[in-house]
């Protein structure tokens, strides 16, 4: 049975599509992560693969973050000073004021100004708050359909996050921010 809940948490958690089904995107918005260097080489090989391009727009959000309050730069800047070491320099925005989910995305929307104008976009962050991202978007009343999410793993992955002491811990705590956002209507269930 306890074999059954881990496989319903990942089921549940990791909904991010496999990189083999990403398409051509015409916006990009990355979460905030302290995944920068990784972050940066999913941005190059989506590039080098052509699912984007230099028309692509493309949003690099996050703040300080809360895992490194040493940093001086934000997310933003370090994700993207790693993808200009990486060769591509790509015309990125960095959004530098988001400090979680609800506002990376919220910020994304009021730079683009109209997400209708997009027929396909991607969202890239860690694996496991996949699902959060998809309640958010459903609170934000957006169309479904035409966004995919990508998840980046490094040290929680979603085939064996349960083995590791730390990364149960990252995972069941997503789960209770779930549960909390929801309650404080930051998140929604489903499509009303």
């Amino acid at each position: 049975m306890i074999n059954n809940t881990k496989e319903e948490i990942t089921k549940f958690l990791f909904i991010g599509k496999d990189y083999e089904c990403l398409t051509d995107y015409d916006l990009v918005i990355v979460l905030g992560n302290n995944f920068y260097k990784e972050t940066a080489l999913v941005l190059k090989k989506l590039y080098d693969d052509k699912k984007i391009n230099e028309e692509t727009k493309i949003i690099i959000s996050g703040n300080k973050g809360t895992i490194n309050k040493n940093i001086t730069e934000t997310e933003a800047e370090i994700i993207y000073k790693n993808l200009l070491e990486l060769g591509l320099d790509l015309d990125c925005v960095l959004e530098k004021n988001a400090t979680n989910v609800k506002e990376n995305l919220i910020y994304a929307k009021e730079i683009v100004k109209n997400l209708d104008e997009f027929k396909k976009v991607l969202i890239i962050g860690k694996s496991f708050i996949a699902r959060r991202v998809l309640m958010v978007l459903v609170a934000l009343k957006e169309n479904l359909a035409k966004f995919d999410f990508y998840g980046i793993e490094v040290d929680i992955k979603k085939e064996d996050w349960y083995l590791n002491k730390a990364a149960k811990k990252r995972v069941l705590e997503e789960l209770e921010r779930i549960a909390k956002y929801t309650i404080k209507n930051d998140l929604k269930l489903e499509e009303e």
